[in-house]
């Protein structure tokens, strides 16, 4: 398993665009993607580049993707958690994983993104006292699926299957810094303010 960290501002893959025009008397079209996201790419090529495996992986991967977002100007105040905080606006977390993935996929981690079997995105407010950045987790994975439960050892469960991950996401949000529980009153997970 390998985690490295990019720091800068996330930004998302944008969707490609299609123009069309004339050339003397023949009508072309043409795609193409916008640049809005080239800057971020490169930080992300920059900071896997010295991770990467000797010659692309032909196994599965499990990639995690913690995203730190600029945090508003209107959760900075003191009375405001210090926490980071769930983002549920700027931008798809499947496009913000697409422009991850497809510079993994440029500096030779693996032949394709379609051996990503296990994506994992979360985007959050970055802390008070953070940056906007991204932590990125990638696991090679044994081609075999593992069980979905393992036998739990100790005395409430000697021996007996329990699922894993019982808290599931709340554990991940947890690991990820957020804490359990609802928000703080007049605030919502996404940071905005209710009422």
């Amino acid at each position: 398993m390998t985690t490295f960290h990019v720091d800068g501002i996330p930004k998302p893959q944008p969707r490609a665009k299609a123009r069309a025009f004339r050339v003397g008397a023949v009508h072309v079209a043409q795609v193409y993607n916008p640049k809005d996201s080239n800057d971020w790419k490169q930080l992300v090529v920059l900071a896997a580049r010295p991770h990467r495996p000797a010659i692309p992986s032909e196994s599965p991967f499990a990639v995690r993707i913690v995203l730190h977002l600029p945090r508003p100007q209107r959760l900075c105040r003191r009375k405001d958690p210090p926490h980071p905080l769930l983002c549920d606006t700027a931008g798809d977390c499947d496009n913000y994983a697409k422009a991850v993935l497809d510079c993994l996929t440029q500096i030779g981690w693996w032949r394709d993104d379609k051996q990503v079997a296990v994506l994992i995105v979360r985007k959050l407010f970055h802390a008070k006292d953070g940056r906007p950045g991204a932590e990125i987790t990638i696991e090679e994975l044994s081609p075999v699926e593992e069980p979905a439960s393992q036998p739990v050892a100790g005395p409430s469960g000697a021996g007996q299957p329990q699922p894993r991950g019982q808290g599931g996401i709340a554990e991940d949000l947890e690991a990820a810094g957020v804490p359990p529980g609802p928000p703080p009153s007049g605030i919502s997970r996404g940071g905005k303010r209710r009422g």
